[in-house]
């Protein structure tokens, strides 16, 4: 379903959002809109080994032409009611949708960089701007990470398996204990997605080979064979760079023209004409593949063909043999052989255009990222954007203000952000008094000072190799080391880092218009409506698809807080062991694996959730293989057939660490019947939905948390709550951020996912850097004053900037925001505060 999704831009029309306001995060949180998909225009990768351009010396236009992603072949039913093979994208996958994600969504997964982002168009944009919206897309992505491509894993293991010999392309990928010990759970989130995709593939193609069998035993070979062979050759015209050559191969493999050549070539119109006319159209095929594809693959493209070519004349052959006889058993066993050969041929040739075609597309992506790095590319951008527009080019923030008569047009030409831009002035002030009732002041003087010593800390370290404790004279305790974050959060997340050209001021106050982005981005993927829809920010769009896979990741942080409160609330009850930090960690892993696994419902979840709350106390190692078999223990539900061996470890038992569980504590989660085992999962199942209630105060403590948690990482940073030094800088005068973020955690249960949630900070904070580089100035022109200047003390290095603006003509909303009031007595450590 991912490879359905391609890389066309298209420019559209969006209709501008409602008055009406929703509630989010703390406070109010527009909608947002889908952005327009990044195009990327490859030339042909001949002489370029595996598809990078690093030797070419010519600069790369920006215009680029259509160029999609490899697509999923799919079986469509024809005019005549018959089915026949249409090569092409079907469906776009739901994960890209439009829609919000549910909250028992798995599908964490995110294409490279964001590019397949959802289909629609820029609002407010130019009408037939597609081309432009592509270009700037591409660059928006290049400025993300110098180093972007699209990655070829996928592409590579379709490869490797349509090479394999007849029998073995139906092998799955497997994990076994040692894998998942050294690559954690994120190996086992990959081997249940490989797993998934190679078993789409193969019954993909069982059923071509039943379609090709059907047609030569029917005599309509051809009307199954030249569809799949014209797209093979109308995509590869696509690729190339030479107009007169990829005119010429389109109308060779135009459909009309393949029918033709097919059906009645030199060859004869009979079934065995037709057949020797498909062979030869394959064989065509290969050559092309090869003579336009990378040099560095040549040898192994030219060795699996002439392994599968003999394969063909050898079942044509007998095929042939068959077809003179009068036994139709052997003929239809000649057949079969027959069409299993031809399948096997087509696989390997739209397995080698895949490749092809990301060779290509990261040559150009090469080409574009020596154009368009570091300053460049913000000029670029910026630029293009207020002409795209049709807005006045925005003087940095420490320029003058804009008049009247400019403020006046930003805000009739981006209505979105205005709005949006308004809206995270209640965001801030709702998450100021949420920090507040965990005594963490964010502008505090001494909080600012701490977080500003602490990324002085990171950078001097990372500039001399030394980890921050080291150099600080502070040794970090072991119960204080992050573990290794779940699920796909790490890999998204690590885009942010030092990959990244462009890097967040840190630390900013919430104030400042930095802060005011910054608390709105965590709004927007907190709130309950999908960040990703129409109401969203012009400036953010090419951030959709970015924004829509950070909103199912923090919805997959409030389920799994949710059903690990239920498994602790249950093994209590039950009188059974508690967990300490260890088995939660472990509880975290196998929760993660579940989600990850897109045919997961909520029937596997809540079995899951009442098995580990089952676990006997003899299952204390949580990496226990199972006897014989040489794999750790899997989860229930759909997975554990997905992942076979590949799965997170099972959680032990041992005290609790927090006291965010306790049973029958006020405001805590609904309880869980204990029972059998049947009657512990429809208790379970009962609990959970009523936890997961949109209006339930136990789901807004949950959420409220996971995101007053991040947002004191996207204002502070990383360092000032994972480095000891920023808690020692403190001097006890204010609470520290590392403190304060252990204990909204630790409050709702959710300590065991602290480094999911760190992962998660550093996504949205290379959103949030790329944003504020480029659009700035805007940000600093519409973001309404909401005091003073904070004095020296107070103030990150953006700060001295101000936000600016004359008033806002955006109304606020009708709704007053509600306040989250401080916790009180024993119920403070309860999921219902």
């Amino acid at each position: 379903q991912q490879e359905q999704q391609q890389l066309q831009g298209q420019a559209a029309h969006v209709p501008r959002p409602a008055s009406g306001i929703r509630r989010g995060f703390f406070g109010s949180a527009p909608a947002a809109a889908p952005t327009a998909a990044a195009a990327a225009a490859p030339t042909s990768v001949r002489g370029t080994p595996q598809g990078t351009a690093a030797t070419a010396a010519a600069p790369v236009p920006l215009v680029v032409s259509d160029v999609r992603a490899p697509s999923v072949p799919s079986w469509t039913p024809s005019a005549q009611g018959a089915d026949s093979p249409s090569y092409g994208s079907a469906s776009t996958s739901p994960g890209r949708s439009s829609c919000s994600p549910g909250a028992f969504s798995g599908s964490g997964q995110s294409s490279p960089g964001g590019l397949r982002s959802p289909r629609g168009g820029m609002g407010g944009a130019q009408p037939g701007l597609g081309e432009s919206i592509s270009n700037l897309q591409l660059v928006w992505e290049v400025v993300h990470n110098p180093r972007f491509s699209l990655g070829s894993g996928k592409a590579e293991a379709a490869w490797e398996r349509a090479c394999l010999p007849e029998g073995e392309q139906q092998k799955l990928p497997t994990l076994l204990d040692d894998d998942l010990e050294r690559e954690g759970v994120d190996a086992a989130v990959k081997v249940v997605r490989a797993r998934a995709a190679a078993i789409a593939e193969t019954a993909f193609w069982d059923h071509v080979t039943d379609r090709l069998k059907a047609g030569l035993e029917g005599g309509n070979l051809a009307s199954v064979v030249v569809p799949l062979l014209s797209q093979l050759g109308t995509d590869l015209a696509g690729v190339l760079s030479d107009p007169e050559a990829a005119s010429t191969l389109r109308a060779e493999f135009g459909e009309e023209a393949l029918q033709h050549s097919v059906a009645s070539g030199h060859s004869g119109s009979g079934t065995a004409g037709v057949l020797q006319n498909a062979a030869g159209a394959l064989q065509r095929g290969a050559h092309l593949l090869i003579q336009y594809g990378a040099p560095s693959r040549e040898a192994e493209c030219k060795a699996a063909h002439a392994g599968l070519q003999a394969e063909v004349v050898a079942a044509m052959e007998c095929w042939m043999q068959q077809a003179a006889g009068q036994d139709k058993e052997q003929l239809s066993a000649a057949s079969g052989r027959m069409a299993r050969s031809l399948a096997r041929a087509l696989r390997l040739l739209l397995a080698q255009l895949k490749l092809l075609k990301l060779d290509a597309a990261n040559a150009r992506f090469a080409g574009l990222a020596r154009q368009m790095q570091g300053q460049a590319g913000i000029n670029y951008l910026r630029t293009k954007f207020a002409a795209l527009h049709r807005i006045p080019l925005m003087e940095p923030p420490s320029g003058p203000a804009p008049g009247p008569e400019a403020h006046s047009r930003l805000v009739s030409h981006l209505p979105r952000t205005a709005a949006w831009l308004h809206q995270t002035a209640l965001a801030a002030t709702g998450v100021r008094g949420y920090l507040a009732s965990v005594g963490l002041n964010v502008d505090a003087p001494q909080v600012m000072r701490a977080a500003r010593q602490a990324a002085d800390a990171a950078a001097a370290a990372s500039a001399t190799n030394l980890p921050t404790h080291i150099r600080s004279g502070l040794r970090t305790p072991t119960h204080a080391r992050p573990a290794a974050p779940s699920s796909a959060l790490a890999e998204q997340g690590g885009e942010a880092g030092s990959s990244s050209a462009v890097q967040p001021v840190l630390p900013v106050t919430l104030g400042s218009w930095r802060g005011r982005v910054r608390g709105g981005i965590v709004a927007l993927i907190a709130a309950e409506h999908p960040a990703v829809s129409p109401g969203l920010a012009e400036t953010l769009a090419w951030d959709a698809e970015r924004l829509h896979s950070a909103q199912n990741a923090f919805q997959q942080l409030v389920v799994v807080t949710a059903g690990m409160l239920l498994v602790q609330q249950t093994r209590a009850a039950a009188g059974r062991p508690a967990w300490g930090h260890a088995q939660a960690t472990a509880a975290r892993q196998r929760l993660m694996v579940v989600l990850a696994d897109p045919s997961m419902d909520l029937a596997d979840l809540v079995s899951e959730l009442t098995r580990l709350s089952r676990l006997p106390p003899t299952e204390v190692d949580s990496t226990t293989s199972s006897p014989g078999t040489g794999t750790a223990a899997a989860p229930s539900g759909p997975t554990a057939a997905a992942a076979s061996g590949g799965t997170a470890a099972a959680p032990s038992h041992s005290a609790p660490t927090d006291g965010s569980t306790a049973p029958g504590s006020a405001g805590g989660p609904p309880s869980v019947t204990t029972g059998t085992a049947e009657e512990e999962e429809r208790s379970m199942r009962r609990a959970f939905s009523t936890l997961m209630s949109t209006n339930g105060a136990a789901f807004r403590s949950i959420s409220n948390a996971i995101a007053a948690a991040l947002a004191v990482r996207l204002l502070l940073g990383p360092a000032a709550v994972d480095n000891p030094v920023s808690e020692t800088s403190n001097n006890g005068a204010e609470m520290s951020a590392r403190r304060a973020v252990s204990l909204l955690l630790g409050r709702v249960g959710a300590s065991a996912l602290s480094p999911d949630v760190a992962a998660l900070a550093r996504k949205l904070l290379a959103i949030c850097a790329v944003s504020e580089a480029v659009h700035g100035p805007i940000y600093a022109a519409l973001a309404p004053q909401e005091e003073p200047a904070p004095g020296p003390d107070q103030r990150g290095d953006d700060d001295r900037e101000g936000p600016r603006g004359g008033a806002n003509p955006i109304p606020p909303p009708a709704e007053p925001m509600p306040q989250q009031p401080p916790p009180q007595g024993p119920a403070a450590s309860s999921v219902g505060v």
